[in-house]
């Protein structure tokens, strides 16, 4: 019959697992439906994790209690910095400097109300004495009249010069230093401007992730913060050089930069500008993973860059003996170098390995060396007789040259 259980077909719910028929279908029919379920099942299982995690975060945006000192760490917020959210930064940075400015006025004025009573208080025993009163010789004694003037108008002059003052050292003393926005994928340049604008004297500034920051808004940093000691860019990568450029025209005092990742920034002319610029002070530089940094780039920021610390090129795939031994011809301060690579392992070799041990033997701390294929023992036991008394680990990760005798110098 037509109810009966021979001829009714089973149908499958949509996430199911498995899916059958009580005919009889091929082999190759059931495992295509098999994984097809599988598939559904799985993005069912996606979908209902992607919503699951949306109550996870119960705020759209920073909450505002974070946004008050002036050295913000948003990092661990990083999913939802926005441009309103530095719009509400810049808000709260004003309302404070604003009220100090107030306060500092208010003081001048209280100040100078205490410095006019023994002027006025012998004026009035003047008119007392002459039996003429207040009103009557503020109207008629021209010499008052002018010297009243007079005062008003240095008054104005004081008032003015001080609110300057006032407003200069709001910017010291409760305006915004420290910014760490590493992470913020929605960050884009109107945001950075509105921070860049309303803190004048930032020092530390980290927008590391920042795919949507373009030159546009790394001028504006440039161009009103000019007291930069660290600034984080890695993997800002759509950065291309002008910006760079105007930090290194601008932000002399820089002693940290970080451009990991950015290739496109990192070029001849951008990378020659912030060398000239910036270079004697920068003491931290990471370039790693900069595909387009090349030897006569590197030679560059050897030659300006003489206070460095900290280098890190690894993963530079142009980078050869060349740069490397520029560098460690003028940076004798040199403490940890970073030259690993994965591609065109023949680019470095003992040459570089013994100019390193030369140059910056006695003060290299640590030295990656892992992927340079090239190096031999005659490096190493030469870096180890250089730099021994102070070189504390050096990596030789697939430096398959090495040997006992190498390992022992």
């Amino acid at each position: 019959g037509k109810g009966s259980a021979a001829s009714a077909q089973v149908v499958p719910a949509a996430d199911s697992p498995q899916s059958y028929r009580s005919s009889s279908p091929s082999k190759s029919t059931t495992t295509n439906r098999t994984k097809n379920s599988h598939v559904a099942s799985v993005l069912h299982a996606i979908a209902k994790a992607d919503e699951d995690n949306r109550h996870e975060i119960p705020f759209d945006d920073v909450p505002p209690e974070l946004l008050c000192p002036d050295r913000l760490d948003l990092r661990v917020w990083s999913l939802l910095v926005s441009n309103k959210t530095c719009a509400t930064i810049e808000n709260y940075v004003t309302e404070r400097e604003s009220k100090f400015v107030e306060d500092a006025m208010a003081q001048l004025a209280e100040e100078q109300r205490q410095a006019d009573l023994p002027r006025k208080k012998a004026k009035k025993a003047s008119d007392d004495k002459r039996g003429v009163s207040a009103s009557m010789a503020a109207t008629t004694d021209a010499r008052w009249l002018a010297r009243q003037e007079a005062y008003a108008l240095q008054r104005a002059k004081v008032e003015a010069d001080a609110r300057a003052g006032a407003l200069e050292r709001s910017h010291s003393e409760v305006g915004l230093k420290a910014v760490r926005m590493g992470g913020a994928s929605k960050l884009g340049d109107i945001g950075l401007s509105r921070i860049a604008k309303c803190a004048p004297r930032l020092e530390v500034l980290d927008i590391s992730g920042a795919i949507d920051i373009h030159d546009v808004g790394l001028r504006e940093v440039a161009l009103h913060c000019v007291h930069l000691r660290y600034l984080d860019l890695s993997g800002c990568s759509s950065l291309t050089g002008p910006g760079l450029a105007a930090i290194g025209e601008r932000c002399n005092q820089l002693k940290h930069v970080s451009l990991r990742g950015c290739s496109r920034a990192v070029n001849g002319w951008a990378l020659a500008a912030l060398s000239k610029g910036s270079g004697e002070a920068i003491e931290y530089l990471d370039m790693s993973h900069c595909q387009l940094l090349s030897d006569h780039d590197l030679m560059t920021v050897g030659k300006d860059c003489t206070s460095l610390t900290y280098l890190d090129v690894s993963h530079c795939k142009q980078i050869g003996d060349q740069g490397v031994v520029e560098v460690s011809n003028h940076c004798s301060r040199l403490e940890v170098l970073k030259l690993a690579r994965t591609e065109f392992p023949n680019k470095l070799t003992d040459v570089a390995i013994l100019s390193i041990a030369e140059g910056c033997g006695k003060t290299l701390k640590e030295l990656d060396l892992n992927g340079c294929e090239l190096v031999t023992d005659v490096g190493v036991s030469w870096l180890a007789h250089q730099a021994g008394a102070t070189l504390e680990k050096i990596l030789l990760r697939n430096c398959d040259r090495i040997t006992n005798a190498g390992c022992r110098a």
